[in-house]
C-alpha cells in the first residue's frame, strides 16, 4: 500500500506541477508588456528628477559664485575707502598750502 500511496502522491504532484506550467501565452505578454511600461515609466520620471536636480545644482552654484564675487567687490572697496579718503585729505591739504603761500 505504502508503494500504491507513493505512485498516487507522485501522479497528484505531477499534475498539479502541470496546471501550475500552463499558463496562456496572451497573459504573459500582457503582463511582460505592462512590466515593460512600468519600467519605463520609472525609467523615464529617474531621469526627469536628475535633470531637475541637476538644473537646481546648476543655477545654485550660479548664485554662490555672483554672491562670492560681490562679497569680494564689497570687501575691497571697503578695504580702498579710508586709502582714498586719505588722498583726498592730503590733496586738499596740499592745494590749501600753495594758495596762502601765492
Amino acid at each position: 500500500m505504502t508503494k500504491k500511496n507513493n505512485e498516487e502522491q507522485t501522479k497528484e504532484k505531477t499534475a498539479q506541477e502541470e496546471e501550475v506550467i500552463s499558463i496562456p501565452l496572451d497573459n504573459i505578454e500582457d503582463d511582460t508588456s505592462a512590466l515593460a511600461q512600468r519600467k519605463a515609466d520609472e525609467y523615464k520620471d529617474h531621469l526627469q528628477r536628475l535633470q531637475a536636480e541637476f538644473d537646481n545644482y546648476r543655477k545654485r552654484t550660479a548664485e554662490n559664485s555672483r554672491q562670492s564675487r560681490s562679497d569680494g567687490i564689497c570687501d575691497v572697496i571697503a578695504e580702498l575707502l579710508p586709502a582714498i579718503d586719505n588722498l583726498e585729505r592730503g590733496i586738499g591739504a596740499v592745494a590749501d598750502t600753495s594758495a596762502k603761500s601765492g
